[in-house]
């Protein structure tokens, strides 16, 4: 695995005028090499109300920092009927996607935080469909993030899209936020759900920790068992990025660095990104 996280942890450094440039090198020399640039936390990479991302400064980003991975992620409801103002999301999020891949492959990861809880199937496997299909030009990954919807619709949706896709399948993944999940339904057994995926069905795991439904300032003791999900990755091979995403605050990096320590203690030195006991770091 290899650590890295979202731009939205940065936020409030963004606000206060710090350059994602700079923040990005921070980032580097602790050894957190994957990056997602969330839209709406880019600062000046990106532009408009509706936060478009700037592909032309985000192509630097590759040959400046050439051992880093980026991909971007995006806010649309892609579980509901796209309507126009999301196609031109859509298109922006898949040219900054391949902007910030420079050798790797292009990865364009989606949230929807407006449809209903409630997951019409026919609807959502037809856009599934559209959506991985469209990365192919660029022979682009894209990454569907559950989020308020129904658990086990949104799964059911995302197999029968990859299903359909049959030879290209492995165009749709999941980003897994154990936290998401948790919140939308508090009631889910977490350990259940990680375990029925696969290795080939997740791209990205999300490193957040909530209490009573309100997302925590670091990993720490909370609602998602991270000790257990750390096992259940270890069982699956999980060997992709373990993205941090905490809640943005001006000691981010203090913030980081104890959730690190945290993972660790409770066994999790691969997933936290830190040395163990037996010396082992992430690797990619």
């Amino acid at each position: 695995m290899i650590a890295g996280l979202v731009s939205n942890c940065w936020q409030v450094q963004l606000s206060a005028g710090e350059g994602l440039d700079e923040l990005i090198a921070e980032a580097e020399r602790r050894e957190l090499r994957v990056i997602e640039l969330r839209q709406g936390c880019l600062g000046s990479f990106e532009s408009g109300d509706s936060n478009i991302p700037d592909v032309s400064l985000l192509a630097e980003l590759p040959r400046r920092f050439p051992l880093m991975r980026f991909n971007v992620a995006m806010s649309v409801p892609f579980l509901s009927p796209v309507t126009p103002f999301s196609r031109t999301l859509l298109d922006a999020g898949r040219r900054a996607a391949v902007a910030v891949a420079g050798a790797g492959r292009p990865h364009l990861r989606l949230v929807d935080l407006e449809s209903p809880f409630e997951v019409k199937p026919d609807l959502a496997h037809d856009n599934l469909i559209e959506l991985a299909q469209s990365m192919a030009p660029s022979d682009g990954l894209l990454s569907v993030e559950h989020s308020r919807q129904e658990w086990h619709g949104f799964l059911r949706a995302f197999r029968s899209a990859r299903e359909t896709l049959g030879g290209q399948q492995n165009r749709l993944c999941i980003c897994f936020d154990p936290c998401n999940l948790r919140m939308a339904e508090g009631s889910i057994d977490l350990a259940d759900a990680a375990r029925s995926l696969s290795k080939a069905e997740v791209s990205m795991v999300h490193l957040k920790q909530c209490q009573e439904n309100c997302v925590l300032p670091s990993v720490s003791d909370g609602d998602v068992n991270w000790r257990m999900m750390g096992r259940v990755l270890t069982e699956m091979e999980y060997c992709g990025p373990a993205l941090f995403e905490i809640d943005s605050k001006p000691d981010v990096w203090h913030r980081i660095e104890a959730s690190q320590e945290y993972l660790a203690r409770v066994g999790l030195a691969r997933i936290a990104g830190t040395s163990s006991g037996s010396g082992e770091q992430f690797r990619s």
